[in-house]
């Protein structure tokens, strides 16, 4: 966990940034519905796209990445189509997980910019440590009930999603290290496909039309993004 003082300060940063763009996409989430939601946090990979465009060397946009993610992107409205309120009015929930989901890029795209010269683990071991505080605070100005409301099964749940989350930062930020950010996220479409694909398998949910041409679609974003011919 040893890490240089000069990355420690960047970590910091880090830590601000990851902690403003959760405490915007959860405020958002709880002013608007879960589907208009899950649409705008995935509009993250176009900015992504956008940023890293603009300040990493060698991640520039080009006509396969930017159809890629047109046809990955297309691939979540099927799931959310049958919807009533998608047509509704942009809401203050809706801009407030807007906001959530480009701080979530500019994350990102500032991790990429020093993460290949240190330890992953630690990177995600610090950010996570510095952000806890940052948390406590806002738990104590804007949800004191949660701080009261402290029994077992909520303690397990907190323990689990620590993990779970410490685990997904930590192969997250390898694969961020290893490729470029914007190919990375093209993968990020898979997430809201794969939440409906586990209730059909643990909550007994149907299979729906709807379903499978989102998986066609994400399917083919990915592959536009990923294929090359390779030469002899």
């Amino acid at each position: 966990l040893k890490i240089e003082k000069k990355y420690f300060k960047k970590v910091l940063v880090l830590a601000g940034i990851f902690s403003v763009q959760y405490f915007f996409i959860f405020w958002g989430i709880s002013k608007t519905t879960a589907s208009r939601s899950v649409l705008l946090i995935y509009l993250q990979p176009f900015f992504v796209l956008l940023l890293s465009h603009l300040l990493i060397v060698g991640d520039q946009i080009n006509f396969k990445k930017f159809l890629g993610m047109i046809i990955g992107f297309c691939g979540i409205l099927p799931l959310f189509i049958l919807k009533k309120d998608i047509g509704a009015n942009f809401t203050t929930g809706d801009f407030l997980v807007l906001i959530g989901a480009f701080l979530w890029a500019v994350n990102v795209v500032y991790l990429k910019s020093f993460i290949q010269n240190t330890s992953v683990v630690a990177i995600t071991f610090y950010n996570f440590l510095l952000a806890v505080p940052i948390f406590l605070i806002g738990a104590f100005i804007f949800d004191p009930v949660m701080l009261r409301a402290f029994c077992t099964p909520a303690t397990g749940a907190l323990v689990y999603q620590g993990f779970a989350t410490g685990f997904g930062f930590i192969a997250w930020n390898f694969l961020i290290k290893k490729f470029q950010v914007s190919v990375v996220h093209s993968f990020l479409f898979i997430a809201p496909l794969s939440g409906v694909l586990l209730g059909i398998l643990l909550l007994s949910e149907p299979f729906t039309i709807n379903i499978f041409f989102a998986l066609i679609l994400i399917s083919i974003g990915i592959i536009i993004t990923h294929y090359s011919k390779k030469t002899v």
